[in-house]
């Protein structure tokens, strides 16, 4: 009786055994598998929040760099386009310099006049093409927002981009010789505004620029943070896979010998 009684309980041990050394083996595929640390909540329940938690952070802080790379792109637009302006009012001011010639009379004069003004026609033409996703981006007063960190309230804006057209509607008067001089000036003085607001844009660039290096490391930085606080150690799971499978058979050995036993212990009283 004591024979039968030691016997039913190896069995019965071992197939505890195996029972938790089946479930630990699956658990450990699947987190080889899925590439994680956590088969289940259950494993370590703030472990898996933190590294869900740092992973949606980084996948924030991955959009927040092309949202400013999105900004970059608005301030080149605009940067673009006051470079274009500016080069259609410097050549306004080599006609109206040319036409400040005693040799001009004032039919030659109004010719340049009139070529002057076809330039200025053309800065609302430039103005009206840079645009962003279907957007003017000069004389917004809406500005562009650009989401820039997890936080809600974490977002840049872009604005006081100025129109050139919304201060200036038309170039200036030039109909006779004592009207260059003064036409030379304003143009001169036209230059300067938007070169002052090339100055601006531009800053707004170096700004972007500094800002989008940081979110970009700060991206790196939280994609390995997350990888590290949710990726598998593949070296120590595998080594407890291997563990619990030698252990499984282990277990299965012994309950096959328990079986055998009893069997041959039949056999025996047949």
């Amino acid at each position: 009786m004591a024979s039968s009684i030691s016997g039913q309980w190896a069995i019965t041990r071992a197939a505890n055994y195996m029972t938790s050394h089946s479930n630990k083996i699956s658990a450990s595929v699947a987190r080889l598998a899925g590439n994680t640390k956590f088969a289940s909540g259950a494993d370590n329940p703030s472990g898996m929040a933190f590294a869900q938690r740092t992973r949606s952070n980084a996948t924030a802080a991955t959009q927040a760099s092309e949202n400013l790379q999105s900004g970059q792109t608005v301030t080149k637009l605009a940067e673009s386009a006051y470079s274009s302006i500016v080069d259609i009012l410097s050549k306004a001011r080599e006609i109206a310099s040319q036409a400040n010639n005693p040799s001009y009379t004032n039919d030659d004069i109004a010719t340049a006049k009139s070529a002057i003004d076809q330039l200025y026609a053309q800065i609302g033409t430039v103005e009206s093409a840079a645009t962003f996703n279907g957007t003017e981006i000069l004389g917004n007063t809406d500005g562009f927002t650009f989401q820039i960190g997890e936080a809600s309230g974490s977002t840049l804006e872009i604005k006081s981009l100025s129109k050139f057209t919304d201060s200036v509607s038309a170039a200036p008067d030039m109909t006779k010789a004592s009207d260059v001089s003064t036409a030379i000036s304003t143009i001169d003085t036209h230059i300067n505004t938007v070169m002052g607001y090339q100055a601006n844009v531009g800053a707004w660039e170096s700004a972007l620029g500094y800002v989008n290096d940081f979110v970009s490391n700060k991206s790196a930085i939280l994609q390995e943070s997350a990888a590290n606080a949710g990726n598998v150690n593949i070296t120590t799971e595998m080594s407890s896979y291997v563990n619990n499978t030698i252990a499984l058979q282990a277990a299965q050995f012994i309950s096959a010998q328990q079986n055998q036993n009893a069997y041959s212990v039949l056999n025996l009283l047949k």
